[in-house]
């Protein structure tokens, strides 16, 4: 036995393990939520099967297959899951027990010795490779006393040379990390595309060779990295914001009231923070007494036929129009439930308004902003695609965003509140891909309410947790991958469970042979295919525009205390924030037509290693730095990059790996 794509026994384990992916995936598509595999019984036999193999077999599986294959593609060696993924004839079993027999038309029925190798696919190898991520736990098969077991001779406790690469192989895995890696449901972003091909390289591990007291040492190619501030390469630069677009790239979403003293000196001072000509804000409505220098104000047609707009390009209003205000809400826009509840019927309505607009001197037309329903924006632009001159009235798609769990959020894959705002971004850049390969000519997106809000979602959340999300979800994800922070891109780009809404508006009922009619509420989870993770990346690049929603006065507001203009640390870390944005380029990034120049090409592999954000520590005066906490490595014990620590073991689970 040896892992060498040319022994067959190795690739007969791969196309075992595939196998087992390929199951996994295919019952958590369907409903099921399991977390991994347990393969509790691992070991060498003799040729007949009766007996445990010789002492010197058993330390060559162990080394060739447990060590240097399954922990070594877990802690993320390149070179082993790249000769993994060109390993051909990687087979797993089938067939699949919902296949129908064509001769009865009903589905097959199982017979032992039923299993037979079938095509393994392009994505064999990639899938393979997820499998060894999936396992969770391993025993080794310990059961004859002189040969093979684990412990010394009989009468002598302690253990053998087996025992000892076992236990030093499993240490590898629990010193790196408490999370076990990609569930099921993840795929790598494209069969030919090495996710470790960018990383620093790993050395292959050489042919076993152990003493009972050391283990092969792992050298560690990767230098130490540059200056605390990170300068993206020209292509990043030139992915950052609309060439010429009329509003930049942060917003404020506030009104002027009596609790919150928003006025036209707390504007200011929030676009002095920002740079002047690189702030725009809105209130909900179609004019405004709150002005200031550099600072653009954007009008909206809040709802329906109600169109009572200024000129553009005066008065500090530029050429850019919000459409209607949550049309999926029944407080706001969807108050009227024709407007909520048929999107389809509303294009010849959006048409009569973006007109009057478009005379009025607007030339950018942002859609009706949704408050949660990606689907009613779809079969609203399913009637846009069929209406006369509907199509060129929609320049951006607008979104809402607001958590109400911030307390316990983090830009992590273990979080569940944070990939489902993965999800509901990459549901927008698959509606926005989907109409442009229509017809359409969307630029990109607006969120122009995103923030925090309390559990009942009834007011706004306290400043320290609009903190925690801004810092996790606004800086360290979204403008970090905009920035081209290669970690947070590959973080995001192997995180599991990353799921669009449906269904399409344009499937068909199968009992009735036509298109489906929208219902509110029908918006659910789908897969969301082996393009997920690069996906999302591609919606924070085609982010156009952000407004934090800043209502209320004492809380979560980005302005000082009432009758004292000037920002509070969260409207510092906000500026401070866009200004990254603003500092390295003007242009926004990839259209909603444009896809990664080819799936297989990584678009970070080029870039230099942009440090990974720090957790969110600010003075008020102070941007977290970029500090580089990865210290030179020693010459024994490979330490993965994060991204892999946190690819080894299930957090808090019950047995260890």
């Amino acid at each position: 036995y040896s892992a060498s794509p040319d022994n067959m026994y190795w690739r007969d384990d791969l196309s075992y393990l595939l196998s087992w992916q390929r199951l996994m995936d295919k019952y958590n598509q369907r409903g099921f939520k399991i977390k991994g595999f347990v393969m509790d019984e691992v070991g060498c036999l003799t040729s007949d099967y009766t007996s445990t193999a010789p002492a010197d077999e058993q330390m060559q599986y162990m080394s060739q297959f447990f060590k240097q294959t399954i922990v070594e593609a877990k802690l993320g060696n390149a070179t082993v899951r790249r000769r993994i993924r060109d390993t051909p004839y990687i087979m797993p079993r089938g067939p699949d027990a919902h296949s129908v027999n064509a001769s009865s038309n009903s589905t097959i029925t199982y017979q032992p010795g039923m299993c037979r190798a079938v095509d393994g696919g392009p994505q064999a190898g990639n899938d393979t490779i997820r499998a060894m991520e999936s396992l969770h736990s391993v025993a080794w098969f310990s059961v004859d006393g002189g040969r093979g077991y684990l412990g010394g001779e009989v009468g002598k406790p302690g253990l053998n040379p087996l025992g000892k690469l076992y236990t030093e192989t499993c240490r590898l895995v629990h010193n790196q990390g408490t999370h076990q890696g990609p569930s099921s449901s993840q795929q790598e972003s494209d069969q030919s595309h090495d996710p470790d091909e960018d990383e620093p390289t790993r050395q292959e591990p050489e042919p076993h060779n152990e003493s009972e007291n050391s283990m092969a040492s792992h050298e560690d190619s990767e230098k130490p990295r540059g200056p605390d501030i990170f300068v993206p390469p020209q292509q990043h630069r030139d992915q950052l914001q609309t060439a010429n677009s009329s509003v930049p790239f942060c917003g404020l979403a506030a009104i002027r009231s009596a609790e919150n003293d928003w006025d036209s000196m707390e504007l200011a001072a929030a676009a002095k923070a920002t740079g002047l000509g690189r702030l725009w804000h809105y209130n909900w409505q179609a004019s405004t007494d709150v002005q200031a220098d550099g600072a653009e104000y954007v009008p909206m047609i809040k709802y329906p036929g109600q169109v009572d707009l200024p000129p553009a390009g005066a008065n500090g209003v530029g050429g850019v129009v919000l459409g209607w205000n949550e049309p999926d809400n029944g407080g706001q826009a969807g108050r009227d439930p024709k407007v909520m509840n048929d999107p389809e019927s509303l294009a010849g309505q959006w048409v009569e308004d973006m007109q009057i607009a478009r005379a009025l001197g607007y030339t950018e037309f942002v859609a009706p902003a949704i408050a949660n329903d990606v689907c009613w924006m779809d079969f609203f632009l399913k009637a846009c695609e069929r209406t006369p001159d509907c199509t060129g009235l929609i320049t951006y798609l607008a979104f809402h965003r607001y958590q109400p769990k911030c307390a316990s959020y983090s830009a992590s894959p273990d979080n569940m509140y944070w990939r489902d705002d993965l999800s509901y971004l990459l549901s927008w850049q698959r509606l926005m891909d989907k109409y442009n390969q229509r017809g359409f000519k969307i630029k990109g997106f607006v969120m122009d309410e995103v923030g925090c809000l309390t559990s009942d979602y009834t007011s706004t959340a306290p400043a320290d947790e609009q903190m925690q999300y801004m810092s996790q979800f606004f800086k360290q994800t979204i403008v970090e991958a905009k920035l081209g922070n290669a970690t947070v891109r590959r973080r995001i780009r192997d995180t599991p469970y990353i799921m669009p809404r449906g269904p399409d508006a344009h499937s068909v009922n199968a009992s009735s042979n036509s298109t489906i009619t929208y219902q509110p509420g029908m918006c659910r989870a789908v897969d969301g295919g082996p393009q997920a993770g690069n996906d999302t990346i591609r919606a924070m690049e085609s982010l156009h525009s952000v407004a934090w929603f800043s209502v209320d006065g004492g809380r979560g507001y980005l302005g000082g205390e009432v009758g004292k203009p000037g920002l509070n640390p969260l409207g510092k870390l906000y500026t401070e924030t866009c200004r990254l944005v603003h500092n390295q380029g003007t242009h926004q990034g990839p259209s909603s037509s444009q896809q990664e120049s080819d799936q297989s090409h990584d678009p970070d592999e080029d870039e230099p290693t942009r440090q990974e954000p720090e957790p969110h520590n600010e003075s008020e005066n102070s941007m977290a730095s970029h500090e580089d906490s990865e210290k030179p490595r020693g010459p024994d014990i490979f330490v993965p990059p994060q991204q892999h620590r946190d690819q080894l073991q299930t957090a808090n689970s019950s047995v260890p790996f």
